[in-house]
C-alpha cells in the first residue's frame, strides 16, 4: 500500500515538471524574436512592395473584366458599340440553337409517340389522349417560334449596331420590339401557326396512316378549325395533305427492309435489293417515274422511315390475322 501511494506522489511531481519544457519553447520563441530585426530593411520594403504590386494587379484585372461586361443599369444611358453588338448576335444564335435542338429531338418525340399510341387506340379514353398529344404537339410548336421571337429581336437590334445606329435606350427597345414580335405570332390562326409547319403535317400524316391505312390523308386543313383571318390570298400554301406513304420497295414491291434512301431523288429501297440492282455501276432510278441516275454512293440510310416500315409490317400482319380469323368464322 504504501508502494502505490509512493507512485501517485512521483506521478505529481513529474506533472510539476512540464512547464519547464514550456518555458524553453518560449524563449527559442523570443530568440527567434529577437532574430527578426536582424533583415536589412531593404529585404523588407521589397516584401512589402512585392505585395502592393500583386493586390493592385488583381484589382486591375478585376476592373477590367467588370469593363468588359455589358452593365445592364447603364444601358439606357450607354450607346451600344460594336463589341457588344456582337454580344447580342451571340445571344441570337443561343437562342436559335435552343429552337432547333427543340426541332431536331423533341418533335421526334412525338411523331413516333403518336402513331404508337393510334395503333393501341381503342374506345373514348384513348381517343381524348391524342387529343391531349396534339395539344401539347402544338404546344411544342408556339414554344418553338416564341424562342424565334426572341432571336428575330436580337439579331435585328445587332443588324443596327453594325449599321452604326446609335442605341442608347437598348433594354426599352429590345422589350418593345420582343412584344412585337410574340404578340404576331399570338395573333395568327391555328392554321396559320400549325398548316404550315412541316413537323406538324408529318405528326398527322403519322397518326393518319395508322388509323386509316391505304387512304390518302386530307389536307391539313381537315384537322384544323377556320377561324376569322383564315381567308387570304395564301390559303393554298396550308393545303399540306392528299398523300399516302408507301412502304413497299420499288425494286421487292414487299415492306422495306433496312430502307436506303437515293440523296438525289428521295426515293427508298430495301438495302439488299438496290445494292444488288447497283452493283455493276450508275443506273437510272427504279422507282416509277424517275429518271434520276444514282450510284451505291449516293444511299443513305434512314433509321426513321426504317422504324415506320416496320410499324407498317406490324399492322399489315395484324390485318391479314384479322382476315384469316373472319374467314375462319365465316366457314364455321
Amino acid at each position: 500500500m504504501p508502494a502505490v501511494t509512493t507512485g501517485r506522489r512521483r506521478t505529481r511531481r513529474e506533472a510539476t515538471e512540464e512547464p519547464v519544457v514550456e518555458d524553453h519553447a518560449d524563449e527559442q520563441e523570443d530568440d527567434q524574436e529577437e532574430e527578426q530585426p536582424r533583415r536589412s530593411a531593404k529585404s523588407v520594403k521589397k516584401e512589402k512592395l512585392t505585395a502592393k504590386i500583386e493586390v493592385d494587379a488583381d484589382n486591375e484585372d478585376d476592373d477590367q473584366e467588370v469593363a468588359g461586361q455589358i452593365d445592364v443599369r447603364n444601358f439606357k444611358d450607354q450607346p451600344l458599340d460594336e463589341k457588344n453588338g456582337r454580344k447580342l448576335g451571340g445571344l441570337a444564335t443561343d437562342w436559335a440553337t435552343m429552337a432547333q435542338t427543340l426541332n431536331a429531338s423533341g418533335f421526334s418525340i412525338f411523331k413516333e409517340l403518336g402513331p404508337s399510341m393510334a395503333e393501341v387506340a381503342d374506345g373514348e379514353e384513348s381517343g381524348k389522349t391524342l387529343i391531349d398529344l396534339d395539344i401539347t404537339m402544338r404546344g411544342l410548336i408556339d414554344l418553338e417560334n416564341e424562342m424565334r421571337c426572341y432571336e428575330k429581336t436580337l439579331d435585328d437590334l445587332q443588324q443596327l449596331v453594325l449599321q452604326n445606329e446609335k442605341i442608347d435606350n437598348v433594354i426599352e427597345r429590345y422589350e418593345e420590339q420582343l412584344a412585337v414580335n410574340i404578340n404576331a405570332y399570338k395573333n395568327k390562326t391555328s392554321r396559320q401557326k400549325y398548316g404550315k409547319h412541316k413537323e406538324y403535317a408529318d405528326f398527322k400524316q403519322r397518326i393518319f396512316e395508322v388509323q386509316q391505312p391505304d387512304t390518302a390523308m386530307p389536307p391539313i386543313s381537315d384537322f384544323i378549325a377556320k377561324e376569322d383571318g383564315d381567308d387570304s390570298d395564301d390559303d393554298d400554301e396550308i393545303e399540306v395533305g392528299g398523300m399516302t406513304q408507301d412502304y413497299k420497295c420499288p425494286l421487292t414491291l414487299t415492306i422495306l427492309v433496312s430502307p436506303l434512301t437515293a440523296k438525289p431523288c428521295h426515293h427508298s429501297f430495301s438495302a439488299a435489293a438496290i445494292r444488288e440492282y447497283l452493283k455493276t455501276g450508275p443506273k437510272t432510278c427504279p422507282a416509277a417515274g424517275c429518271r434520276q441516275t444514282i450510284t451505291v454512293k449516293d444511299l443513305e440510310e434512314d433509321k426513321d422511315l426504317e422504324r415506320r416500315a416496320k410499324a407498317a409490317a406490324r399492322r399489315e400482319a395484324r390485318r391479314e390475322d384479322d382476315e384469316d380469323s373472319d374467314a375462319e368464322e365465316v366457314v364455321e
